[in-house]
């Protein structure tokens, strides 16, 4: 599953360390939901400041 959510972050040109646990909590539930083969409309990552946020380094 982290390689999952890893592959999905980079997709969108984000780390695990711009995320929230929460939003990750979420990220991983919207993979499992995708493998089922289900669409996931409002996904985590369709949250603009994100790609705003630092680093938590």
């Amino acid at each position: 599953m982290k390689n999952k959510i890893k592959q999905v972050l980079e997709e969108n040109g984000l780390t695990e360390s711009q995320l929230t646990s929460e939003e990750l909590d979420k990220l991983k539930e919207e993979i499992k939901l995708r493998e089922q083969g289900l669409v996931v409309l409002g996904s985590v990552l369709d949250n603009p400041s994100l790609f705003y946020r630092p680093s938590k380094k």
